[in-house]
């Protein structure tokens, strides 16, 4: 049992989940991009504290999931460099989590509204994850997550 209990801690305290997602090179034996992903950005929910509309609380929890149809979750055969953000059309920003929530140009304008939680200019991904008032950040992400689909035609 206690061998048991050290490799699971051992697979899931793992020094490569500390990296950035960016920069997290999966060597096909212990791939784990998602987990990285959602150690570095997702931060703890703290769901519980208000209520949240349905629609917009399926956005915010497909995005903590990496469930939302974004270039770098879709398997089609291109390497993750090339996988741009449609949105903006930026060859350079590849679509995933944090280009949409923090970088795209496409959603300035939605991203204004972070001033009124708190979060500055400068914040990462995690801090704007994790702020307290879930129900507004649930309701920015619908927001994203509706603009986004007017503008691809996917969820």
């Amino acid at each position: 049992m206690f061998t048991l209990e050290e490799r699971f801690n051992e697979d899931w305290l793992s020094p490569r989940l500390l990296t950035q997602p960016r920069d997290f090179v999966s060597d096909g034996g212990k791939p784990g991009v998602k987990m990285c992903r959602h150690t570095n950005w997702m931060g703890m929910p703290q769901h519980g504290a208000s209520y949240i509309p349905m629609p917009a609380y399926t956005s915010l929890l497909r995005f903590r999931l990496g469930a939302w149809a974004l270039e770098v979750n879709r398997p089609n055969g291109r390497p993750r460099e090339q996988r741009w953000c449609r949105v903006c059309n930026n060859a350079d920003a590849v679509e995933d989590e944090y280009h949409v929530m923090m970088e795209c140009p496409a959603y300035d304008e939605i991203r204004a509204d972070f001033a009124s939680l708190g979060v500055g200019q400068n914040s990462t991904m995690l801090q704007v994850m994790s702020i307290q008032d879930q129900l507004h950040l649930a309701r920015i992400i619908h927001t994203i997550r509706k603009k986004r689909v007017s503008h691809v035609g996917r969820t």
